[in-house]
């Protein structure tokens, strides 16, 4: 049994689709499988469009205006970009 806090990884032997290869990987804690929840995704991207403003976009998503800011260090919350890419955090 491997020590504590070690990660078990198996692939996936499903079929493919025919003509596509798509091998997957599942990841586990080898503490056991009680409680093991699958990781979900906790980001979302969102285009930054001509009138969005961390306020707007906080409100849109249904998350704060802190919780932009800490996902996007190295954006200036007041002088956000026509185009530019924000990480959200899924709510």
């Amino acid at each position: 049994m491997p020590p504590a806090g070690d990660k078990a990884v198996q692939r996936d032997e499903t079929p493919a689709l025919p003509g596509r290869s798509r091998p997957s990987l599942t990841i586990s804690s080898a503490q056991g499988q009680q409680g093991f929840k699958p990781l979900q995704a906790t980001i979302r991207y969102s285009i930054v469009q001509r009138s969005d403003t961390i306020y707007k976009l906080a409100q849109r998503y249904g998350t704060t205006l802190e919780a932009i800011i800490e996902l996007n260090p190295g954006i200036d919350p007041y002088n956000l970009q026509n185009g530019q890419v924000i990480k959200i955090p899924k709510s």
